[in-house]
């Protein structure tokens, strides 16, 4: 299809077009919006960059080059590799950096451990430049240690991002380094008074040089500041049995988004009656993942109404909240659609003190003297029957296995699940019967963890005694579970895809893939196969 339109008309309609995927489809549609599309549009919408990139930032700031205000997306990605692994959990993360096709970088950027004052305030001036230049910008990521060093004033970072006024999304990872000195994200006035936002995701230290830490100053703002919060991520960075945790009652007890979808909380606490008509407000939630302290000992307390939480799938809690979320009657539970169930734990005994940390509700009971005292689990058996009667469940993980009877007893009762993952010890690994556990779930395709096989995150290529004892356990694993696809090695580390070309009795073919890259069992062009 030809147009007649100008092409600076057209670059127009295609700027209004914000999702990268629709962004390609128009591109796709003619040449003429592919010659404008693809190399102004589709390579700008989002950008992942380490902040010491000058080359980039230059480039973005030309007068004569206006494409710095098609980006809907800027990450600000870790330049020390260490720093990868500190942001825990980080599959929430994504590191994979992406630049323009047609920027070509005037020098390489390999990881430094560097850091230099001087060097960092540089690039963020730079940075703040670029900035003001992207008038459509929705998203912004930060995911580099140390925080901004700008963050108060007329051209920190967060005033320029509020003064764009179209910027509904931070993603925020606010920590330090012991190089350079800089208050916390979660403290900055500027950052604080952001408002607007859809979407809120803070993980942040802010509390943790203190005992019995507070945030009443982040409170103010997502209660005041975003009205039409969607996703809410607040995860305080805490050694909970040393600094306790903050509590978060009023926030609960106030706070009333009716668009809500995704809540998680980690490092804070809260009594059940204000978590109790938090949740039973919020029907749009689909995923929750709550802090343990929540509301930690008094979980028997926590009791939701039949009706509650009816379009949750996605679950992140202790064995005691799941046991009190999923004790329901049987129309609630069968009308949920809860999919995926993480955190969970199916141990006969428990010791109180080893699964709450301290709060003022337990030190109201008379019985919290008994907390160093090994009892049966008071919640095992409700947990069990929340199982049973949530048959949607279909990606179960367990952060403790202790023996093989835990493992049958999970098969026993949700033997529907197809992604699995067990953290069990190291005796469990070295014992190939116990792998044959896993062969109880007949649906099996995605095993998570465990330290079955283990990549090298750093390398390429498997040695030729790497790949010989990694096909062990995946041919033996093939066998037993004759619908496995993907083992996952960990969070952020590679994954073998088994690729099936023949009979169950046949071995198999597999490939090893970053965390990231698709599970398709098609040989990508140049892929490395191992197995027969």
């Amino acid at each position: 299809m030809a147009f007649t339109l100008p092409s600076d008309v057209l670059d127009e309609v295609v700027n209004h077009v914000e999702d990268y995927s629709d962004v390609l489809n128009v591109a796709l549609s003619s040449k003429d919006l592919f010659s404008i599309a693809v190399p102004h549009h589709l390579h700008f919408r989002d950008i992942r960059t380490r902040l010491q990139n000058p080359a980039l930032w230059s480039w973005l700031s030309r007068l004569d080059d206006l494409r710095a205000a098609h980006v809907r997306s800027l990450t600000i990605l870790p330049d020390n590799g260490y720093d990868f692994y500190t942001m825990s959990p980080a599959d929430t993360y994504d590191f994979r950096e992406r630049l323009p096709s047609d920027f070509i970088p005037s020098e390489s950027l390999p990881f430094t451990s560097h850091r230099n004052l001087e060097a960092c305030l540089e690039s963020e001036m730079s940075l703040v430049t670029v900035l003001k230049r992207m008038s459509n910008l929705k998203r912004f990521r930060w995911y580099r240690v140390p925080r901004p060093l700008l963050q108060e004033g007329p051209d920190d970072v967060w005033s320029t991002l509020r003064r764009l006024g179209t910027v509904r999304e931070l993603d925020i990872f606010d920590d330090d380094v012991s190089e350079i000195e800089v208050s916390s994200i979660a403290n900055s006035e500027t950052f604080l008074h952001f408002d607007s936002l859809t979407s809120l995701k803070l993980r942040t230290t802010v509390g943790s040089q203190s005992y019995d830490p507070e945030i009443p100053q982040l409170e103010q703002m997502v209660l005041h500041n975003c009205p039409n919060l969607e996703v809410l991520v607040l995860e305080l960075d805490l050694d909970e049995h040393i600094n306790g945790t903050a509590n978060i009652d009023h926030l609960l007890d106030t706070a009333r988004w009716p668009n809500l979808r995704v809540l998680r909380l980690r490092g804070m606490n809260c009594r059940a009656p204000a978590l109790t008509r938090f949740l039973a407000a919020h029907p749009s939630l689909k995923e929750l993942a709550l802090a343990q302290i929540m509301p930690g000992h008094a979980w028997t307390r926590l009791a939701l109404p039949s009706d509650a939480l009816p379009n949750l799938r996605h679950l992140e809690c202790s064995s005691s909240q799941a046991a009190a979320l999923m004790k329901s009657s049987e129309v609630s539970a069968s009308a949920r659609p809860l999919e995926t169930l993480i955190g969970i734990e199916l141990r006969e005994t428990v010791v109180d003190s080893k699964f709450f940390s301290w709060d003022d509700e337990w030190e109201e009971d008379e019985d919290h003297d008994d907390a160093e005292e090994e009892r049966p689990s008071p919640w095992k058996l409700l947990l069990l029957e929340g199982l049973i009667t949530h048959r949607t469940i279909t990606r179960l993980g367990a952060v403790s296995v202790s023996s093989k009877e835990e493992i049958k007893t999970l098969a026993v009762v949700a033997p529907q699940v197809k992604d699995i993952e067990l953290c069990t010890d190291y005796d469990f690994v070295l014992d190939p019967e116990s792998h044959s556990l896993y062969s109880l779930f007949p649906d099996l395709e995605v095993i998570r963890g465990g330290d079955i096989v283990w990549f090298d995150p750093l390398t390429d290529v498997l040695t030729s005694e790497e790949a010989e004892k990694a096909n062990v356990q995946i041919q033996r694993l093939a066998r037993l579970c004759p619908k496995l696809r993907v083992l996952l090695v960990s969070f952020r580390a590679k994954k073998a895809v088994i690729i099936r070309d023949g009979g169950l009795d046949m071995d198999v073919r597999w490939v090893v893939r970053k965390y990231e890259e698709s599970e398709s069992p098609d040989i990508n062009s140049g892929e490395r196969v191992y197995g027969p």
